[in-house]
C-alpha cells in the first residue's frame, strides 16, 4: 500500500517513454492503416489503465477496504495485518486478536502489534499474558 505512494514519479517517467516511443513509431508509420492500427492500441491500453485506476480508486474509498486489497496482494506483510487488526479493535475484538497474532507470527518484534494486544488481554482481565506481551515489546525496544 505505501509502495504505490512511492510508485508515482517512476510511473511519470515510465508514461514519458511510452508516449515517446508511441510517437517515434507514429511518425514512421508509412501507411494509413499503419497509423490507424496504432492509435488502437493506444486506445486500448489507455482503456486498460482507466479501468484499472478505476478499480485501484474504488478500494481507497476507506480503510477497511484499502487494507483488505493490501492483504490480497501482499498476505505475508505484517503491517497490513496490523493496520486491519486496528481497525477490528473497535468493533470485534475476538477477530482483532486473531489479525495481531498474525501480525506478531509475521513480524516478532513488532512493539506496537505486541502493546496493542496486551491492551485487548488486558481489558479481558488476562493480565499474566498482558504482562508477557509487554514485557517482549520492552525488551525489542527498551524506550517503548
Amino acid at each position: 500500500v505505501d509502495a504505490e505512494r512511492n510508485l508515482y514519479l517512476s510511473m511519470l517517467g515510465v508514461c514519458l517513454l511510452y508516449h515517446l516511443g508511441l510517437y517515434r513509431l507514429y511518425t514512421r508509420c508509412t501507411t494509413d492503416m499503419q497509423r490507424f492500427i496504432l492509435c488502437v492500441l493506444h486506445a486500448w491500453v489507455l482503456l486498460v489503465y482507466v479501468v484499472k485506476s478505476a478499480h485501484r480508486s474504488s478500494q481507497w474509498q476507506s480503510e477497511d477496504t484499502l487494507y483488505s486489497s493490501g492483504l490480497s496482494v501482499c498476505p505475508n506483510n505484517a503491517k497490513v495485518y496490523y493496520n486491519l487488526a486496528k481497525l477490528s479493535s473497535g468493533t470485534d475484538l475476538k477477530q482483532a486478536k486473531l489479525l495481531y497474532h498474525q501480525t506478531i507470527l509475521l513480524a516478532p518484534r513488532f512493539e506496537h502489534a505486541l502493546n496493542n494486544l496486551a491492551n485487548i488481554y488486558r481489558g479481558e482481565g488476562e493480565l499474566q499474558r498482558a504482562e508477557a506481551l509487554l514485557w517482549r515489546a520492552v525488551s525489542i525496544n527498551p524506550e517503548f
